[in-house]
């Protein structure tokens, strides 16, 4: 199915440049519209097949450091990416409710930095409607019910994964597939046992829900969001400066092509 989409995008792409015959001339603002089109389609492509952003970002105020103050997933069948820090010891909490059958999905992924190699976060699904409780290690009140522990017990460093639309790379972590047991409220956990500050990016859900608005909205947040997340400064500060020349750049056009058609 990506190659498809891949394909369908180039093919517009090239109708695109066999209609408007892209050459630069004197008077071009309408050009740089076209090729603002143009971008997007490429960046559309991209994203489409792109494992990262098939997610849509939840943003975390770092509060959700209890149960009582879990950050809350609307639907845990849609596809959401929450990227977070974690202090020594500390835990993480998420909730959303759930029926009877669902499949639920979770995952996280670790910035591919040197310093968090090593760093294995655990994984915990906690509620009522969970009967059994696995031995955990986790320094924090639990809410009440049953939990399960997953984790992580593969290579180091593990399979890793390129994001083409952020030119980042991450780390693989765990990663849960299951089917709801009962209608009710659950919980994530996500919690250090190595006494050690850390990242990861926790994702949630397979469905992907994205309107042409989150182009243009969500989107270039998220990059923004995940170059601050990999301490990627620099581009951040790159983008500002383009963002902020381009305004000029159409400004100088117009008043270039003002001044061209006074003389004439």
């Amino acid at each position: 199915m990506p190659k498809i989409v891949i394909g369908a995008n180039k093919a517009m792409i090239l109708a695109l440049e066999k209609n408007w015959h892209f050459r630069y001339k004197e008077n071009s603002f309408l050009n740089c519209m076209k090729e603002l089109v143009l971008l997007i389609l490429i960046i559309s492509a991209v994203v489409t097949t792109s494992e990262v952003f098939g997610h849509k970002p939840i943003s975390s105020d770092g509060t959700n450091t209890n149960f009582q103050n879990s950050l809350e997933i609307p639907d845990h069948k849609i596809s959401w990416a929450i990227y977070e820090q974690i202090e020594p010891y500390q835990t993480k909490f998420y909730k959303f409710e759930a029926q009877e059958g669902d499949s639920f999905y979770t995952s996280i992924v670790i910035p591919k930095l040197e310093r968090f190699e090593n760093f294995i976060p655990g994984l915990a699904l906690i509620s009522e409607e969970i009967k059994i409780s696995s031995i955990h290690n986790i320094n924090s009140e639990l809410p009440p019910g049953g939990i399960i522990i997953y984790n992580y017990d593969g290579d180091v460093p593990s399979k890793e994964f390129f994001e083409p639309f952020t030119q980042t790379t991450y780390w693989e972590r765990q990663e849960v597939r299951i089917t709801i047991p009962s209608d009710g409220v659950y919980y994530i956990a996500v919690f250090d046992s190595q006494g050690v500050f850390g990242k990861y990016s926790l994702a949630v859900g397979t469905i992907e829900d994205f309107s042409m608005i989150d182009f243009f909205t969500i989107l270039p947040a998220a990059w923004f969001q995940t170059k601050y997340f990999f301490e990627d400064y620099s581009s951040i500060l790159m983008s500002i400066a383009i963002i902020m020349f381009i305004p000029t750049l159409v400004s100088f056009r117009k008043i270039r092509t003002r001044q061209k058609i006074e003389i004439k």
